[in-house]
């Protein structure tokens, strides 16, 4: 009927708004449906309980069927539909226009590799992704190949012995979360400059040459072992097994290796057969043939890699930090000798209580782009007027004035010069989360508790950090935020099950807050979670919402 074609154009249009991972559950597919909307069943005849169970079985499946078989190659056939830049967000482009996009764009992508005719080992073909201001190319190097193996995999133990070298020798360069945690604290960014850049398209402009020197350089031992070991444990009445992998000297097993605090001491450890020996020569030969013999397959050619690092692979990211250590002793040093430089991996940042430090570095960056590398403009932050920073300004005797009210954030963390404020760049956070039909009270826990991890971080609510007040206050304003995303798609609400996951979530914050050893007012930590639920409106949400008014 008429009114059942115009349900079904509104389930289509709900089906494409959905995100990642998000489809239509029997009750959504079926809703406001009803049998006379089907002349089969266009009788007006009472039909008992078992014929009505029929019909609608029949309803469901006839619906499955057009949507599986009909409308969703429709889509297929007329539209590309990848996901983005936002981690569900799903797009639909005309295939037409997604072609003539994605050549344009591998045609620029392809200006550091030659086409070949000689086939490698492993060739991947590399895919589009839109983001905000274009297309990125994706090359998923964990494809595994008719053997069963990955390339990531195969080089899963040259990136844990580079792992474990680095940790000796890294400079500048910041490891993880804990890393800038300590370096941070230990630094006064009080009356700092600070500036803010990346490197554009680094992994693309890195020469082989002078990375293949570096290399040699990096590596102290001649000889390097990996050792693999298992752990098993019990966790929530169940035996879990665990694989592991170290970079050992040989001379070491499993019982004399210093575990961190993640292991268990009910952990029961042995050792495998498995030992992987590497001399030094062999690794950087076969590290560098990683590189210099990437190729990538588009359409019916093939194209090798001249120059840079390959996408999509584990062990681009620490070897660009190797690379980017050359450029600190030869560049970023000379002029550093007040300040200090934080690198993680190509995000640069600098503090400094002297502005002429970064006025030289800008001013002989030239040095660097022989080199072939180049600053992201689009994407440099600071807390000062930096477009207007060259030699001639300074001849002026124009002051460079601070902003100390300027907040720059800096691999998620936002970072201020009024002393030790650290913060988290709730913007770069993604709430677009996906729905689960099936289920969606228990998804909407985990995924809330997933999301609150990211938050579990140290240098947040340390008690150097002047800021950490508000980080809770923001810490409940983003909860509130993602659980209404949530809500808003389900059909009812259990005030009472909304209440029990946010008490959890508390619960888990005290928690953290106790194994860290950190001190809070409880008083006020409660006044600002009422505080955020009130600004929020999750509050006002969660009444009316479970009262069915909206």
């Amino acid at each position: 009927t008429f009114r059942g074609m115009r349900i079904v154009k509104s389930k289509i249009k709900e089906y494409i708004t959905r995100n990642r991972y998000e489809t239509l559950n029997r009750e959504e597919l079926t809703r406001f449906f009803k049998p006379s909307d089907f002349k089969i069943f266009e009788d007006s005849a009472v039909v008992n309980q078992q014929e009505q169970k029929r019909r609608t079985q029949i309803i469901f499946k006839t619906l499955k069927f057009i949507f599986e078989h009909v409308y969703i190659p429709i889509l297929t056939s007329f539209f590309y539909i990848t996901e983005g830049y936002s981690n569900y967000k799903i797009f639909y482009y005309p295939l037409k226009t997604w072609t003539y996009f994605t050549n344009k764009h591998f045609e620029k992508f392809l200006e550091n590799f030659s086409e070949t005719s000689v086939p490698q080992n492993h060739m991947i073909k590399p895919r589009c992704i839109p983001k905000e201001n274009g297309f990125r190319v994706v090359v998923n190097k964990s494809k595994k190949d008719e053997n069963g193996k990955s390339e990531n995999l195969k080089l899963s133990n040259h990136h844990l012995i580079i792992s474990e070298e680095r940790k000796r020798n890294y400079g500048n360069s910041l490891l993880d979360y804990n890393e800038i945690f300590s370096k941070f604290l230990k630094y006064d960014f009080r009356n700092c400059y600070m500036i803010k850049f990346d490197i554009k398209g680094c992994f693309d402009n890195i020469p082989h040459a002078i990375f293949e020197e570096e290399l040699k350089k990096f590596f102290r031992q001649e000889k390097y072992h990996v050792k693999k070991y298992s752990s098993i444990t019990m966790k929530s009445g169940r035996i879990v097994t665990k694989k592991h992998i170290t970079s050992l000297d040989g001379s070491k097993d499993s019982k004399n290796f210093p575990f961190g605090e993640n292991h268990c001491k009910n952990e029961i450890l042995f050792d495998h057969a498995f030992i992987d020996i590497k001399k030094k020569e062999n690794l950087i030969k076969e590290i560098m043939d990683f590189i210099t013999q990437n190729t990538l397959i588009i359409g019916k050619k093939k194209f090798i890699q001249m120059k840079g690092l390959p996408q999509g692979s584990i062990l681009s990211p620490i070897l660009c930090s190797i690379f980017f250590q050359y450029l600190d002793k030869n560049f970023f040093d000379k002029y550093i000798k007040k300040g200090r430089l934080f690198r993680y991996v190509d995000d640069f940042l600098i503090a400094t209580p002297d502005i002429s430090e970064i006025i030289a570095i800008f001013d002989n960056f030239a040095q660097v782009e022989q080199e072939g590398i180049s600053l992201n403009f689009d994407k440099t932050e600071a807390n000062f007027n930096f477009q207007y920073i060259s030699s001639s300004k300074m001849k002026t005797d124009q002051p460079v004035n601070l902003d100390k009210k300027q907040d720059l954030t800096f691999c998620g963390i936002r970072i201020s010069c009024e002393g030790a404020k650290l913060g988290c760049d709730y913007k770069r956070i993604n709430f677009m989360g996906a729905f689960s039909s099936d289920k969606p009270g228990q998804a909407m826990r985990i995924k809330l508790i997933r999301f609150a991890c990211k938050f579990f971080k140290t240098l947040y609510f340390h008690l150097q950090n002047i800021h950490r007040y508000q980080n809770i206050y923001i810490f409940w304003i983003q909860i509130s935020r993602r659980m209404m995303s949530f809500l808003r798609k389900m059909p009812f609400i259990n005030k009472k099950f909304v209440y029990s996951v946010l008490e959890m979530l508390d619960t888990s914050l005290m928690a953290f807050f106790i194994r860290e050893h950190l001190i809070f007012d409880r008083n006020k930590i409660k006044a600002i979670k009422e505080s955020a639920f009130a600004d929020s409106g999750l509050t006002f949400f969660i009444e009316i919402k479970s009262d069915n008014k909206i």
